[in-house]
């Protein structure tokens, strides 16, 4: 069985990453769903820039969509650190 890893299947993972990064950055108030939301556009984007230099192909986008959920990852944390969430899961 071979996996035919063209641009097509490539630019399939970058677009989940940044879609993502996108919604874990606009849910950062909620704590639970904007971290998983990012840690779910870094793991697309991780998989798309290995995928991407293996194939020698532009590994530029997916380095952007990593950015990008590292940022929105670590503006959860600082919500989480100072306090500030405005909905969690379990607490009233």
């Amino acid at each position: 069985m071979d996996i035919d890893m063209t641009p097509k299947s490539l630019r399939a993972f970058v677009v989940l990453s940044f879609v993502f990064a996108v919604l874990g950055a606009a849910l950062y108030w909620w704590v639970p769903m904007g971290m998983v939301m990012s840690m779910t556009g870094l793991t697309f984007g991780f998989v798309d820039w290995m995928l991407a230099r293996r194939r020698s192909a532009n590994a530029r986008l997916s380095s952007a969509a990593m950015l990008l959920s590292l940022l929105a990852l670590c503006l959860d944390v600082a919500i989480v650190l100072l306090g500030l969430q405005s909905v969690t899961l379990g607490n009233n």
